[in-house]
């Protein structure tokens, strides 16, 4: 009879290979090992079936492939997306140069840029303009418009 191996089992397998690589200073190799081991945990997950209520005989576990959405969108999912686990450094570089560059584009298409908002029920009515005089003001009253 075939004993079933747990995913758990070829996880430590490969977390064992990965910690031995970096003992011996093979950075690269382990680092392989490293996104092999996320992979797994990305793509499958394990399921444990109730005691005797098994449809298959002496099977403890039934293995599933996870879906699409939740392949990609999951925390190891979004790990891999942004950076391959840590092992890349362009695509962490990309976000950042994305997310600065539409902030700037965002900053720039405003009106008046550089304007303060406007809060009706904490600014001064005569004025559109929040500063730090005003909220410290004691004479302004925060409750004008209510």
């Amino acid at each position: 009879m075939e004993e079933q191996v747990s995913l758990e089992d070829v996880l430590s397998v490969y977390r064992n290979l990965r910690e031995n690589y970096e003992f011996r200073l093979r950075y690269e190799d382990a680092g392989k090992f490293f996104i092999k081991e996320m992979e797994l945990k990305r793509k499958y997950r394990e399921l444990k079936l109730k005691g005797d209520n098994s449809p298959i005989p002496n099977i403890k576990y039934v293995y599933i492939q996870n879906g699409w959405l939740r392949r990609n969108f999951s925390l190891n999912g979004l790990y891999y997306h942004f950076s391959r686990y840590g092992e890349s450094i362009w695509r962490p570089t990309a976000i950042g140069a994305i997310t600065v560059g539409l902030s700037t584009l965002f900053w720039l298409i405003q009106n008046n840029p550089t304007a303060e908002p406007f809060i009706p029920f904490i600014s001064n009515p005569t004025s559109n303009y929040i500063n730090l005089t005003q909220i410290l003001n004691n004479n302004t009253s925060f409750t004008k418009g209510f």
